[in-house]
């Protein structure tokens, strides 16, 4: 098994001819097949970071500098995962990799502080996700998944490393988001309110009509 990308560089625009960028296990074809599901990100330099779990049960990747150049396969100590890895980038650029532990109902998380600089297992993140539900959220560096005891949708925050319920355990696998705003009379702190068919991330906006933001903007009545 290989890891392989392909690039498209303007939306309906066709893909590049696909390559390969090897297995996290080179050389031994049995442990190459055992490689999981490859999870990519570029960060604020304009580097790729592409991240999969390995024979070992722990997370490998590769980078491709701003010049085109790639790093061989590099391997992150820790704990075993389980095949689902997500990729978020921070409000800072930098890349962060999550993953569903594989011995246990946790999540892990590698981190770094900035490009060049070495990888920090965080096992202090305090969410449960059901299998299959871990998503990139829709700010940057929050995750969303499924709470393993109740179904339920939620997003963890970085800024204060919580978890906020999001309404609704029906469904299964990753929980949609999408933006919207709303106005409030006087400084309403931001917070998640669920839509019908998705989640929605509400903000206060300035009066005088909506702003546009990542994916599109939409508006809610005003409050008086």
């Amino acid at each position: 098994m290989s890891v392989v990308r392909a690039a498209q560089y303007r939306t309906g625009g066709p893909l590049t001819p696909w390559h390969s960028l090897g297995s996290p296990n080179p050389g031994d074809r049995h442990k190459s097949r055992e490689g999981g599901f490859p999870a990519a990100a570029f960060d604020a330099s304009g580097a790729l970071l592409v991240f999969a779990r390995n024979f070992g049960h722990s997370v490998s990747y590769r980078m491709q500098g701003a010049d085109g150049s790639w790093t061989p396969w590099q391997h992150l100590s820790g704990v075993r995962i389980a095949d689902e890895i997500v990729t978020v980038v921070t409000a800072r650029g930098d890349v962060e990799v999550f993953a569903r532990a594989r011995d246990s109902a946790a999540v892990v998380r590698w981190f770094r502080p900035g490009a060049g600089a070495p990888w920090t297992e965080d096992r202090s993140i305090t969410v449960s996700p059901a299998p299959g539900s871990l998503a990139a959220g829709p700010e940057p560096g929050t995750l969303l998944f499924r709470d393993l005891r109740t179904n339920e949708p939620c997003v963890w925050q970085p800024e204060t490393a919580s978890v906020l319920p999001l309404g609704g355990a029906d469904g299964a696998g990753p929980s949609p988001g999408c933006r919207a705003s709303s106005r409030r009379a006087g400084p309403t702190p931001p917070s998640y309110a669920p839509g019908p068919t998705a989640r929605v991330w509400w903000a206060p906006m300035p009066r005088g009509g909506p702003t546009r933001g990542p994916g599109g903007t939409t508006s809610a009545p005003p409050h008086p």
